[in-house]
């Protein structure tokens, strides 16, 4: 599998992955999800992101994927793979 960076400057939430993929899939988490808060941690950063400013400048590079592509085509590759 290609891997491929991600690093737009826009934070994305776990709870946000999820809501995409399961409405893309036409589910609701909530009915196969459990949200435990013993798991949150709140010692973390409230906002990680990454910076690609200087890879930007250096190398005229610029993301060709968002958040909703690079999860569309993950998804569709697990369809594929699983034939479903």
């Amino acid at each position: 599998m290609v891997k491929r960076a991600l690093i737009t400057g826009i934070s994305h939430s776990v709870k946000d992955l999820v809501e995409y993929v399961f409405n893309k899939l036409d589910l609701n988490y909530k009915k196969y999800l459990i949200i435990d808060k013993r798991y949150f941690r709140f010692e973390e950063l409230d906002d990680l992101r990454g910076d690609s400013t200087k890879l930007r400048t250096v190398t005229v590079w610029s993301p060709k994927y968002t958040f909703e592509t690079i999860l569309d085509e993950m998804i569709d590759y697990w369809m594929s793979y699983y034939k479903l």
